[in-house]
């Protein structure tokens, strides 16, 4: 059985260049993989679905699923976790041993 949450995003409407662009910030295939999903957009007193490309990361360390739900992310949340652009982030730090399961 499947456990849906409501997330916070945004949608845009892109070409093949952008998602390609994509990819490389998502590390498709090796760290995230990507699907297109049925979503509901509200905004306002609407309400619709549409297909959109997601990212998923699927082979995560089951640790994973402790930590809290974020349904929102901002740098300046109350998580207390900043957002580095990726010029700005130590290259001797690899983040992927945190995220993905390696077993």
């Amino acid at each position: 059985m499947h456990t849906f949450q409501q997330i916070h995003g945004e949608v845009y409407d892109i070409d093949e260049k952008m998602l390609s662009n994509l990819d490389i910030l998502e590390e498709y295939p090796k760290l995230y993989t990507r699907r297109q999903e049925k979503i509901i957009i509200k905004d306002q007193n609407l309400e619709r679905t549409i297909e959109a490309w997601t990212y998923f990361l699927i082979e995560f360390r089951s640790e994973m699923l402790s930590l809290p739900y974020l349904d929102d992310y901002s740098s300046t949340g109350p998580h207390n976790l900043p957002y580095f652009a990726r010029y700005l982030r130590d290259e001797a730090i690899d983040h992927r041993v945190e995220v993905k399961n390696v077993a």
